[in-house]
This record gives C-alpha cells, structure tokens and sequence, in this order.
C-alpha cells in the first residue's frame, strides 16, 4: 500500500546513492556529449522547482519557474523544459495551450539562450543553453511564460487543471512547491492536487487556500513523476467565460476537404496539367518530314526543307517489295518503334546465317524432359560488308569459339547484349535517322518524369497539411502523365522519317504476302532472305505460311 512520506526511507537512500555512483563513472569515464540534449542522468539533480502561477482576468496563465538544477562535476550544455501544448479532445480535434515564452534567466556561467520547438507528444521544448559553452554544478533557471486556453468552463464555476511540473525530468525532483493566485479580488474556492507517475491520482502532500491564493507542495518527486494541481474560482471570475482552443485533427478525409472550391480547382489543374504535358510531348517528340508531295516526302525534296509530321500523317503508305536501301532488319526494328530491343537482336542473328556468316543446327532433344537446343556455327569472319552492331553481334557470340550452344549463352550474353543494343542505337543516329539517341532521349524524360512525381508528391503532403491536399492530385497525374509520356519523346529526322515511310509500306508486303503467294516461286531464296524481317514485324506465322507447299523454297 502507498503511504504518505516526508522524505527518503533509509533503504532507498543508500540505493540511490550507489545508482548515482554508477551513473556518474559511466558518464565521467565516456564522452561528454555535445548539446543541450545530453541526457540529464547520472549525478544530476533538481534541489528545488517552485512554480508560481497567477490567473489573469481573460483566463490567461503567467507563469514563473523558477529550477535549482545541480549538475553535479558532469559537464552540461544547458536543460530542457517541456511544456505540453496539444492534447487530444475528441475523436475529431485536439485542444491546444499556446505558449508565449517571455523571459528566460540563469545564475553563475550558465547559459540563458534558448529556443522553442515542437515536439513529439504534442509537446513545446524550451532547450536552455548554448551549444558552444558548459557549465557544471547548481545553477538556477527561472523561466517566464504565458498560457492561453488552460481554463475549463463548467455549471457553477471554472477551473485549472494544470500539470505545474511534466514527467519529462529523468532526473529526481527535491522540494517541488506550486503556487496559484486567483485574478484580484477573487477567492480560491476549492483545490486539488496529485502526484506521482502520469496518470496518477495520488494526492500531493499539503494543499492550502486562503483567499486568492492556493499553496501545493511535496517532500520530492522521483524521475519522470509529475506534480498536477486543480484549483476551483467562481463564475466571472475571469472574461469572457473560458472556451477550449481546438484545432481540427488533421486526418486522410479532411486533408483532401472535398468542396466547390478544391474540386473546381483540381479538375482545372489537371486540364492544365495534362494538356501541358501534352503539349510537350506534342512539341517535342513530333517527328520532321520533308515538305512537298507524298513522294517528297518518302525521298526528300531538293531543298531538304522538313516540317513538323501532323499526328495522323502517312497512314496509307504504298506497298514496297524490299527493305527500303537495303538496310538491315535490327535497323528496320529500331526506326519503327524507336527501341533497338532483343527481338532486333534475335533477327540480326538470323539475317546473318541467311548471308552465310553462321549456321544455325537444330539439335535434337536428349531425354523425355529434354529442352531444345540450338548450335551456332561461325562459317565466315566478319568482313567490310558488316555494319559495326553486326560484328560486335558475331564476335560476342563465338568470342574465339568456332561454334556455339544458345543455351551456353543464357547467363554470359546479358552484357555483350546490351552493347550491340547500344551500337545500334549509334547505328542510327551516325545514318542521320535521329539527332540523338532514342535511349538517351527516354532516359532524359525519365528522370524529368520521377523528378516531377517526387515534386509533385512533396507538394500534395505539403497541401494535405493545409487542407487542400485534392488540389495536388492533379499535379502527381499531370508528373505521371510525363513520366508515361517519355516513350515518346524521341523524335526522328526528316530522313529518318522518309526512311520510316518506305520501311512501312515493306511491312505491308510482308503483312499481306499471302495474297502474293504464287509470286514467290518465282523468286528464289526469298523466303530466308526476308525471314528476319519478318521476325522484326512479328509476321514470322503469315510469312511461313504464305511459302507453305512450295518446295525448295523452305
């Protein structure tokens, strides 16, 4: 059972006294940390805090601490003071005290600089000291602030219920002593105290009233025990009758307030943004194309004078029966969709065993849960009539090797993959097709794009906090708009265009060649010469078919 005490027992004295000792080695032997907010432990100790609080007429609370703090030998900085200001009120707000910190004071060398910030626990800190000085042993702090909002209004009269000393101190509290006055010419009525752990309803020791003023006091308060006092005035004591400051408790449904306002404002940000967007992409990704007729535009004009591509233009492209100048099917795969990908890659190895470069050999399947497998045969050394992508292609696959399995080449092609992919977006640039680089290009946009989202992002927390969090949706749709949009942001040259043009009209041949089927025996080799071509367009099932039943063609 607690009992009342006037002091420590003489079993917990000794014990304290050797936790001290402890405590003061560890910090004396360790480093001494840097800033007010070194723990306040070891041979620490407040040796007296009296509190003094006078309730003016509109219900504001002046308040003057005055703290022995001892610090012992252990150099400090300085000490902090907490001071709670936001509470929790109901399922909706929370009630704030605002505090006005006037004056802060300090005995000996130590430091009265200070500063206030908010802290966890809704939480004001007044940090006391100054970083770049210490001090040691028993100083005194006195602290002057005001408190607005701490009365509670009821029937027959109003009331302070006020923690005079937090639980924040780690260290033991000697002498706590709390005094309340009553605005002039007013009586005390009743008065409480409580101390102890939060939450405690321990009474304090003594509690007294005579007239306006109410004395609590206690024999000490251990670490982290707090010191609580209510105290009872008449109604009209103080003007206008005490009211609770509260503050909307910001939660996901109010910070995007739904209302006339946030919802006209955000569907015209996201017009704005989205067709801003869209108006970059359009500005900057459009392709050129030599101005004059369809043909000028499929050969060039003599001028060379180009014109941004309209959205929809060349549509209808005329048949042509061969690749456009005979370039090669990785070439065709990156100017049509812009990406020089595996599948580019995969024909370009085709297309070189159908010039005679390498063989590809089916090998049959070993076992009932065998794979197929292939084998690459290098027939011929690179020569002059490679373009650079295909001789780093064939030199990649055999590196030294005569020949090859595909399936040796699983986990060690990754890289030389990514370097003929790279030499062929080169490939393209060098030939005049791109003023840059397609990959580059995208990967430029990327970044704007994840730079606009994290903004973006950033911009709706910020508004969120204020409220207006609906207005920011817009803006991270409008930054993933751009990001998306970075696909198509390359952009090809008049040249490049033209060449895209005769390109397309090819993929038509190759899409509609089983119209043409009875044409084809009368040319020969044509199906592997145009094979990889067909497995560039993706037509590989209509390009077989279409030489179905004609023999020594396959």
């Amino acid at each position: 059972m607690w009992r009342k005490r006037k002091g420590p027992s003489r079993t917990v004295g000794p014990m304290r006294r050797l936790l001290a000792f402890v405590a003061f080695a560890f910090v004396t032997l360790a480093p001494v940390t840097a800033g007010p907010a070194a723990a306040q432990t070891g041979g620490e100790a407040i040796r007296g805090y009296r509190v003094d609080i006078a309730i003016e007429r509109d219900g504001t609370l002046r308040v003057v601490e005055a703290i022995d703090y001892d610090f012992g030998a252990t150099a400090r900085h300085g000490i902090f003071r907490d001071v709670p200001t936001r509470l929790r009120y109901d399922t909706d707000h929370d009630r704030v005290y605002r505090l006005h910190v006037d004056s802060v004071t300090a005995t000996g060398d130590a430091s009265a600089r200070y500063t206030t910030d908010s802290i966890a626990g809704g939480r004001t800190r007044i940090k006391i000291g100054d970083a770049n000085r210490t001090t040691t042993g028993a100083h005194t702090y006195t602290i002057t602030y005001r408190i607005e909002g701490a009365l509670n209004a009821f029937e027959d009269h109003d009331e302070l219920y006020w923690n005079a000393i937090g639980a924040d101190w780690d260290v033991p509290v000697s002498e706590p002593h709390v005094t309340v006055h009553a605005p002039q010419r007013v009586d005390i009525t009743r008065v409480a105290c409580f101390a102890g752990p939060t939450g405690s309803s321990l009474p304090c020791a003594g509690a007294l009233t005579g007239g306006g003023t109410a004395q609590f006091t206690q024999p000490a308060l251990g670490p982290h025990e707090a010191f609580t006092v209510v105290v009872a005035v008449p109604k009209g004591a103080v003007s206008p009758e005490p009211t609770p400051i509260l503050d909307e408790r910001l939660t996901l449904d109010n910070a995007f307030t739904r209302n006339a306002g946030t919802i006209g404002g955000a569907l015209a940000l996201l017009v704005l943004g989205v067709g801003g967007v869209s108006l970059l992409a359009w500005r900057s990704g459009r392709d050129r194309r030599y101005l004059g007729s369809p043909v000028d535009v499929a050969l060039g004009n003599e001028t060379g004078v180009d014109e941004p591509a309209p959205l929809f233009a060349d549509r209808a492209v005329p048949v042509e029966f061969e690749p456009p100048d005979r370039i090669r099917p990785g070439q065709v795969g990156t100017i049509v969709d812009e990406v020089a990908n595996p599948l580019d890659v995969t024909a370009t190895i085709v297309d070189l065993a159908v010039r005679g470069y390498l063989r590809i050999e089916e090998l049959s399947k070993q076992g009932l849960f065998g794979k197929p497998d292939w084998n690459l045969v290098q027939t011929k050394e690179p020569d002059g009539k490679l373009v650079p992508y295909e001789s780093m292609l064939l030199d990649a696959l055999f590196a030294g090797r005569s020949e090859v399995k595909l399936s040796d080449l699983k986990n060690t092609f990754a890289s030389h993959l990514r370097t003929v992919q790279s030499a062929l977006y080169q490939d393209v640039v060098e030939r005049g097709w791109f003023r840059r680089r397609p990959d580059h290009v995208r990967a430029m946009w990327v970044g704007v794009g994840v730079v606009a989202v994290v903004l973006a992002g950033l911009a709706t927390f910020g508004l969120a906090q204020l409220k207006l969090g609906l207005l920011g949706i817009p803006l991270v749709v409008s930054a993933i708009v751009l990001l998306a949009a970075a696909h198509w942001m390359p952009r090809r040259t008049a040249k490049g265009r033209s060449v895209l043009v005769r390109t397309l009209g090819f993929r038509r041949f190759i899409d509609e060649s089983e119209k043409d089927r009875a044409q084809f025996a009368e040319r020969a080799n044509l199906f592997s010469e145009y094979l990889p071509y067909a497995v560039v367009f993706g037509a590989t099932e209509k390009w077989a078919r279409a030489f179905a039943g004609l023999d020594g063609q396959l």
